[in-house]
């Protein structure tokens, strides 16, 4: 048995020293090839400027509805462009700073504030339709159906508020980790159900009228 011992470390001794002389093979050189879908800049445009963005904001977005796309900065900017030329339509100064958003359906574009409130402006013109306040940071884009504006906020509650003046329909919660991912996922509209992800790994459907647990 020692002497077996004795001759199986040697060999793995021995093993280890070819392997370390071994020249290891390089890498293969990058090869270059040609681009087989030409892209084409139509326009661009900014919204919130400054040099410094100290803060990621993962919440903010651009959304389409009715030929214009909509997008906001965390100083509070908006913007609405055409989505065929790129013609700013207009531009409006919330005052708030936006982290959520926006989402535009149904003539209604909803934004979200770190500070826990929620705004929907007028699509055609950008004037200010309602604003509430859910009392909690928003993270996430809301999801906007004929009736109800839905909202997800960190604090693990989803929001149903009324889309004609923005009064709180209904709450559903789930309890939220001590400790999680800086972040909230998007609620989803199917037929008369809101869906939405929580930070403890359950998927949650609603009731859109009651807000009951489908």
């Amino acid at each position: 048995m020692r002497v077996w011992l004795v001759g199986g470390l040697a060999a793995l001794l021995l093993l280890g020293a070819c392997t370390k002389d071994k020249d290891v093979e390089p890498p293969a050189q990058l090869v270059e090839f040609p681009a087989k879908l030409p892209v084409q800049k139509l326009w661009g445009d900014k919204v919130g400027g400054g040099k410094k963005q100290m803060v990621l904001r993962l919440g903010l977005g651009p959304a389409i509805d009715d030929g214009v796309v909509f997008a906001a900065s965390h100083k509070g900017e908006v913007l609405a462009v055409s989505l065929d030329t790129g013609r700013q339509v207009w531009m409006k100064k919330t005052k708030l700073p936006l982290s959520a958003g926006p989402a535009a359906a149904a003539g209604l574009v909803v934004f979200g504030s770190s500070k826990g409130t929620v705004l929907a402006l007028d699509g055609k013109t950008g004037q200010e339709r309602w604003r509430v306040n859910v009392r909690s940071e928003l993270l996430s884009a809301p999801a906007i159906g004929e009736k109800v504006v839905v909202i997800r906020s960190v604090d693990g509650r989803l929001h149903g508020l009324n889309a004609a003046d923005g009064k709180e329909l209904w709450s559903a919660e789930q309890q939220v980790p001590r400790l999680s991912l800086r972040g909230t996922a998007i609620p989803v509209l199917a037929k008369e159900m809101a869906i939405c992800g929580f930070d403890n790994g359950k998927v949650m459907a609603v009731s859109l009228s009651t807000g009951d647990t489908v």
